[in-house]
């Protein structure tokens, strides 16, 4: 298990999504319980029916029309970042103090998908698929050089980061993006970073690994979860520094704990909720306060919810709260994007009233069976900035 601790500060959020291109407005809708679907161009064949029949999801809409993969990341980036820099008090200046950390999906469900449709071919004796020309794996040193000077252009961001990394980490890509972020900032290179997750599962790549490996939901299968896509930016900063510039804080965070589990969603057993158990175990530890507020990574998937009952009753009703935050009811599944949209759904909440609580938790999951927690807390200054 790898832990973090100290408290890295939360000063400034931006977001697009299904539901708008504004933090505040996306998660005012979240909480209103609205949500924004349509049919995809994907299709499924629904046997009952004899037809070919579209799969239901939440796009962002006509801001992400004509764009495919890099360019759809680079612009649904390019929009949030635009979004925390409106809505931000940093005036854009100082970029050579400032880290630029981008989270994307992993190549785990393409992976996965091919070794099922091999597997598949086997048994039934006929030739293995054809593996693509190039994949997506083989895509990521292009990615890693070129998606974060292509959002700063596109967002219209002249000048050029201190660092700039991109990972490819699913869901949990959080925990791991703001550890580094820690890490930055603790080294004394930069004085603030900007942290992000992009994703858009509505890309023919994802939806055809999704359908193959079943974890999809469609005419045909009523479990698993709708594709999503968006993008969120944060501003994380060192909270001591920005409580001596009298700045204000949306929230602080803590607790970032990150493990890996023996198993993935397609072994068989699959995830027990024993590691996931753990992780937030140990992020509730370095709280400074009671969490009373859960934001669960739970998408629609069987399997999942399984492991997150489980994990429940190791955890114990003194630990868990009596309702659980699931994102993906008012995003769709938004994978890399997950952990970053439900902390600006938190720092949304601390602004707003919507929680009681002063500490919230935010967990996440990936398929290949990597766990995360951390939590985030209401410091007294939140809201001064809206």
């Amino acid at each position: 298990m790898v832990q973090a601790r100290g408290t890295l500060a939360i000063t400034a959020a931006g977001m697009v999504s299904s539901l708008g291109a504004d933090v505040e407005v996306a998660c005012a809708a979240a909480r209103a319980g609205l949500t924004q679907t349509s049919e995809g161009e994907y299709t499924v064949k629904d046997v009952e029916a004899e037809a070919m029949v579209p799969v239901t999801v939440h796009p962002v809409g006509r801001l992400t029309l004509g764009f495919a993969e890099v360019g759809r990341w680079v612009r649904l980036g390019s929009l949030a970042l635009r979004n925390l820099l409106k809505r931000s008090a940093w005036a854009g200046s100082g970029w050579e103090r400032t880290a630029v950390l981008i989270n994307l999906p992993g190549d785990f469900l393409p992976r996965s998908a091919f070794q099922a449709l091999t597997r598949q071919a086997a048994a039934k004796k006929e030739p293995p698929p054809e593996p693509e020309p190039v994949s997506y794996a083989g895509l990521q040193p292009y990615y890693r050089a070129e998606l974060v000077p292509k959002l700063l252009r596109a967002a219209g961001v002249a000048a050029s980061p201190a660092v700039h990394e991109v990972f490819f980490e699913d869901e949990t890509g959080i925990v791991t993006v703001l550890r580094r972020a820690a890490e930055l900032l603790r080294s004394g290179k930069v004085s603030r970073c900007l942290v992000a997750g992009v994703d858009s599962l509505l890309e023919p790549r994802w939806m055809e690994a999704a359908h193959v490996l079943r974890v999809m939901k469609s005419a045909t299968r009523p479990a698993g979860f709708m594709p999503g896509e968006g993008a969120a930016f944060l501003c994380v900063e060192e909270t001591e520094r920005v409580r001596r510039e009298e700045r204000p804080i949306l929230a602080t965070v803590e607790g970032l704990v990150l493990q890996q589990d023996a198993s993935n969603r397609f072994a068989s057993p699959p995830p027990d909720g024993r590691v996931l158990s753990e992780v937030i175990r140990a992020s509730l530890q370095q709280a400074p306060g009671r969490c009373m507020g859960f934001y669960g990574d739970l998408n629609g998937d069987a399997v999942r919810a399984q492991e997150w009952g489980v994990a429940q009753l190791r955890l114990g009703r003194e630990s868990v709260p009596d309702s659980v935050i699931v994102p993906a009811e008012s995003f769709g599944e938004t994978r890399a994007a997950y952990g970053f949209i439900a902390a600006s759904m938190a720092t949304q909440a601390f602004a707003r009233g919507y929680h009681p609580s002063e500490t919230l938790l935010v967990w996440a999951a990936t398929y290949s069976g990597a766990r995360g927690s951390f939590t985030l807390t209401r410091h007294p200054s939140q809201g001064a900035e809206r």
